[in-house]
This record gives C-alpha cells, sequence and structure tokens, in this order.
C-alpha cells in the first residue's frame, strides 16, 4: 500500500542525498582549522596589547565557526523541513490505521475474555459436579461397607444358632455389599483429575499479561530502589527556570532543601 496520491520510489542512498560541494568545503575547512590551531597554540598572550590581538584572533576563530554553521544550516535546513513535512503526512495517513486497529484489538479482546470468563464457568461446573459425584460415591461405598459389617455379623450369628441356610444366604449378601464397596470406591478413583481453566487463543492474536507500575501518591515514592538504583532524577530545567525567575524578581537566588545555588566564572569571546 503506498501513501495517498504518490508512489514510493525506491530509497537513494545517503551519499545521493549530500551535495557534491560538500566534500570540497569540509576538505578546506579541515585545512582552516588546521592553520587556526597552529596559530592558537603559538600566540603569546603576556601583556595587554598581545591579549588584545588574541581576543581578536578568537573573534575571528568565533565568526569562522559561525558561518560554517550558517552553511550548514543552510544546506540541512531544506531538507530537515521536507523531512518533518514527509513525516507528517505520513503519519496523519497512518494515524487511522492505528485507530482503526485499536477497534479491532478491543473486540479481539472482549471476544478472548469472553471466552476465558466460559472456560472459567466450565471448569466451576466440572469442579462442582467432582465433587457431587465424589461425596455420593463416598456415602454409598461407607453404607455399603456397614451393610458388610452388618450381614457378616448376622451371619456369623445365625451360624453359631445353627442356622447353616440363614448363615450362607447372610454372608453372600456380606459379599455383594463389599463388591459394592470395591466398585464405589473404583467409581471414585476413575474421576477425571481437575483441569485448568484454559481458552484457546486465535492464531496470531497474543494476549500477554504484563506487571506495570502505576503511580498512587507521589510524596510516597522513594528516592532509591532497596538495590541502591535511583529512582526520582532532578529535573533542572524547570529548576534553572525557577532560579533565573527568582533571581530577577528579588536579586539572588532561591533556597531550595538540597541544592545549593552558586556563580561560576567561564571565559568566552563577544563579536
Amino acid at each position: 500500500m503506498t501513501a495517498p496520491g504518490a508512489e514510493v520510489a525506491e530509497a537513494p542512498e545517503l551519499v545521493e542525498l549530500i551535495p557534491a560541494s560538500v566534500e570540497d568545503r569540509t576538505a578546506e575547512f579541515e585545512r582552516e582549522v588546521a592553520k587556526a590551531r597552529e596559530m592558537a597554540e603559538a600566540i603569546p598572550v603576556t601583556d595587554e596589547e598581545e591579549a588584545r590581538k588574541a581576543l581578536e584572533f578568537a573573534q575571528g576563530l568565533k565568526r569562522q565557526a559561525k558561518e560554517i554553521e550558517e552553511e550548514r544550516i543552510s544546506l540541512t535546513k531544506p531538507r530537515k523541513d521536507a523531512a518533518e513535512e514527509i513525516k507528517r503526512r505520513y503519519d496523519a495517513v497512518k494515524a487511522p490505521f492505528a485507530e482503526a486497529e485499536g477497534v479491532v484489538l478491543g473486540k479481539l479482546g472482549k471476544f478472548q475474555r469472553k471466552r476465558e470468563d466460559e472456560a472459567r464457568e466450565r471448569q466451576r461446573v466440572e469442579e462442582e459436579e467432582r465433587r457431587r459425584i465424589e461425596e455420593e460415591a463416598r456415602a454409598k461405598r461407607e453404607a455399603a461397607e456397614k451393610a458388610e459389617r452388618e450381614a457378616a455379623e448376622l451371619a456369623a450369628e445365625a451360624a453359631d444358632q445353627g442356622d447353616t441356610e440363614a448363615a450362607a444366604e447372610l454372608e453372600a449378601e456380606a459379599r455383594r455389599d463389599a463388591e459394592r464397596a470395591a466398585v464405589t470406591e473404583q467409581a471414585i478413583q476413575s474421576l477425571p483429575a481437575e483441569r485448568p481453566a484454559a481458552a484457546p487463543s486465535l492464531d496470531g492474536l497474543a494476549t500477554p499479561k504484563r506487571w506495570e507500575p502505576v503511580l498512587t501518591d507521589l510524596a510516597k515514592v522513594p528516592t532509591y530502589l532497596p538495590d541502591g538504583t535511583p529512582l526520582i532524577e532532578v529535573r533542572t530545567g524547570p529548576l534553572r527556570a525557577y532560579m533565573y525567575a527568582h533571581l530577577k524578581e528579588h536579586g539572588c537566588p532561591p533556597e531550595v532543601p538540597g541544592f545549593e545555588f552558586r556563580q561560576v566564572t567561564g571565559t568566552q569571546v563577544r563579536t
């Protein structure tokens, strides 16, 4: 798919985007810089006159550097502006695709969550049915074992009283009760094992779960993590802006816990 109204041409090599004059100009600048470096190393600064000459030399260097920078900007700014415009246009036509993808992913996520909920519900029903069957089978086993014991006791009493026919019948009943208890025990053992809730996922659709830190109270955030890693970074930009605003209004630096504002001296050339 190509951008609206245009065919996407094969990307040119980087060297094709650089003006042919750049190589010659940079070589020329390198020669000038080498010469300026030699002069900077050799220039004496032992009295006021030499200092003025050195200052003039430094001002010339600054002007040369500024001219080089202006030339660079004249070459790069149009290309940079064009690149930003191209990016803006492509971002504009690309954004609806991301929005449409978000809509579809939302529906797919809802569908997948529904399947997972249904799988969990099936597991819950299966577990309840398993417990019911297990409890029912256990109750039948206990009743069969009790009936077996009672029949065995009655058979023993009948045998003691000489009623062999009744004793044989009671012994047979006791064996049947024992067989029923064994069958019930086998039924319990053959119950399916518990299965975890699982829902099939569509090929190409991933629903990963990940942990994310969510800020709930900035005032309680520690400065360092337990392993010593700094957790809070100082934003010097807003701090400098606050410092300069305070200096402008009050003529002195502000007081901020944990900071000390100092004046540092540097050397620069004004052209």
